[in-house]
């Protein structure tokens, strides 16, 4: 019988060093997965925009001054102060044309009895604060038969 045995511990403990290497190899997978997701949905939301819409002059009123790929015509402000909506019910649609801006539309405009609501469209102002715009000018002025 020789002395020196072949023995199994080195290549035995080099598998389970392998093992647990793939574990752990895994589970930082599955985290660094998870948190893509995370971060990809709060993306979709108005929460953590800093590009805030700030009015580049009174006539924005009068001339469209949005303008992205779903109103390539263009849209008018239509409130003169900004709207409270939640940042995280707020939806992202897409950049204005400028890339200056993040366009964003409620969580889902409820249908009238018609079965055909039009989106509403905002820009960011500041926090649970947005400018809606519109596809039609808004009266500056009353009629003169209101007005009577």
């Amino acid at each position: 019988m020789p002395a020196n045995q072949t023995r199994g511990t080195p290549g035995l403990l080099l598998v389970l060093f392998a093992c647990a290497l793939l574990l752990a190899a895994g589970d930082g997978w599955k985290l660094r997965r998870e948190s893509r997701g995370q971060s990809a949905t709060l993306g979709l939301t108005g929460l953590g925009d800093t590009r805030l819409y700030t009015s580049p002059s009174e006539n924005d009123f009068l001339t469209p001054v949005l303008f992205f790929s779903q109103a390539p015509q263009g849209l008018f402000r239509i409130g003169v102060h900004p709207v409270h909506r939640d940042d995280a019910s707020m939806f992202r649609v897409e950049t204005d044309q400028t890339g200056r801006h993040i366009v964003y539309t409620d969580a889902g405009p409820k249908p009238d009895l018609h079965g055909a609501a039009t989106p509403r469209w905002y820009l960011k102002a500041g926090q649970d604060l947005y400018v809606e715009f519109g596809a039609r000018k808004q009266e500056t002025a009353f009629p003169a038969a209101a007005r009577e």
